[in-house]
C-alpha cells in the first residue's frame, strides 16, 4: 500500500502519519505546497522551487496530480485542502482509490459552538470565518471517510459527514524523549507555546505565574513561539507544561510534553475528559484555578515527577507511531 498525505502540514501530524505508516512496512509521503514556518519535516514538495505564480503553480500540481494518482493507492487529505482544488479528488474516487480527509479543527469548528461548549472562550474576541458548508456537503459525497484525532472535533466533523472515525494523534517518541540530564537549577520553568494566543489563554498564563513571582515563589514563564526543535528543547528543560485553559481539550503540546516526560497542565472538559482513558495524567486547570494548581505542583517536585513517568507512559502507549500506523492501515482496508 502506497499513501498519499497533504497537501498542508498540521503541526507536524501529517509527517508523522505517513511515518508511521512507513514503520508498519507500507509506504507513505508526507507532501506539502510550501515548508511549515516552524519547521516541521515533510518528504516532498510540491512547488519544490518556491510558488512559481498563479498560472505555473496551476500546472505544476496538474503536473503532480497526474503524477500521483499513478503512484497512490490511498489519498488521505489533510485540513479540508486538496491539490488541485478538489478535481485530484474526483479523480482519484474516479479511479477506485480510497479518499480520507483528516479534518484538524479551525477549518471545520464552530467558534460560537465552541464558545457555548466552555465558558472560557469568547466567540467575539477569537473571529473565525465559519465553516464553508456547502463545501463539506460536497466533499461528503466524494471522500470514503473523515478523520478527526480528538473528540471535541467529532460533533462537528459528524454534521456534515456520514462517516467519521477516530485516529489518535502520532507522537514520534523515538525522536522526542525526556532529557537526559538532571535539574540542576531551583527555579520551576513552566513551559507554554501558544500557536493562538487568546484561544490558549496565554495572558491569564501570565498573569498566574507573576502572581505566583510576586508570592516569592522562584518559578518562570518559557513563552515559545519559534520552530518545533525550539519547542522540544523548551519542553526538556521545563518542570511545567501550560497547553490551554480556554477550548476544554488539550493539544499537541501536552502530547509532546508527556513525550518529554513534563507533566501537563490544561484545561478539559468533563465530557471530554471522560472519553479518554482513565491514565490520562493531564492535571486540569481553569482560568480561575490556574495560579493554584500551578503554586502546588510547584510545591510537589514528587507528585511533578510521577506526572511525567505517566505522562510518558500514555503517550508511548496510546499514541505512539507505530500504534497510530496500524490504526491507519485498519481503516484503509476497510474502504
Amino acid at each position: 500500500m502506497n499513501v498519499f498525505h497533504g497537501p498542508v502540514e498540521i503541526s507536524g501530524q501529517v509527517y508523522n502519519y505517513a511515518k508511521a505508516i512507513r514503520q508498519c512496512g507500507h509506504d507513505a509521503t508526507a507532501a506539502v505546497f510550501h515548508p511549515h514556518q516552524y519547521g516541521y519535516p515533510y518528504d516532498e514538495l510540491i512547488y519544490p522551487n518556491g510558488h512559481p505564480g498563479r498560472w505555473r503553480g496551476r500546472l505544476r500540481r496538474m503536473r503532480y496530480t497526474a503524477t500521483a494518482l499513478r503512484r497512490f493507492d490511498v489519498f488521505n487529505y489533510w485540513f479540508g485542502r486538496t491539490i488541485l482544488g478538489g478535481l485530484d479528488l474526483r479523480a482519484a474516487t474516479a479511479l477506485g482509490k480510497p479518499v480520507v480527509m483528516t479534518f484538524c479543527g479551525s477549518e471545520i469548528r464552530s467558534v460560537g459552538n465552541a464558545a457555548a461548549q466552555s465558558p472560557y472562550l469568547d466567540a467575539d474576541s477569537w473571529p473565525r470565518t465559519g465553516p464553508d458548508e456547502e463545501y463539506l456537503e460536497r466533499l461528503n459525497e466524494a471522500i470514503d471517510v473523515a478523520i478527526v484525532r480528538y473528540y471535541e472535533l467529532e460533533p462537528y466533523v459528524e454534521q456534515y459527514f456520514d462517516r467519521v472515525e477516530y485516529v489518535p494523534r502520532a507522537v514520534d517518541c523515538d525522536r522526542i524523549q525526556p532529557s537526559d540530564s538532571e535539574e540542576t537549577t531551583d527555579t520551576i520553568r513552566i513551559a507554554h507555546a501558544p500557536s493562538n494566543r487568546e484561544m490558549k489563554g496565554t495572558a491569564t498564563i501570565e498573569a498566574a505565574v507573576e502572581a505566583l513571582q510576586a508570592d516569592g515563589l522562584n518559578v518562570e514563564l518559557a513563552v515559545i513561539e519559534g520552530t518545533h526543535d525550539d519547542v522540544i528543547a523548551e519542553l526538556q528543560r521545563a518542570a511545567l507544561v501550560v497547553d490551554q485553559l480556554k477550548l476544554g481539550t488539550f493539544g499537541n503540546l501536552a502530547l509532546e510534553g508527556m513525550a518529554t516526560a513534563t507533566p501537563v497542565v490544561c484545561f478539559l472538559r468533563d465530557d471530554i475528559a471522560e472519553r479518554y482513558p482513565d491514565s490520562l495524567p493531564i492535571v486540569t486547570a481553569t482560568p480561575e484555578t490556574v495560579t493554584d494548581v500551578l503554586r502546588d505542583l510547584a510545591a510537589d517536585p514528587e507528585r511533578r515527577h510521577t506526572l511525567g513517568l505517566d505522562g510518558r507512559d500514555y503517550v508511548t502507549s496510546h499514541h505512539d507511531l507505530r500504534t497510530v500506523g496500524e490504526r491507519l492501515l485498519e481503516l484503509y482496508r476497510s474502504l
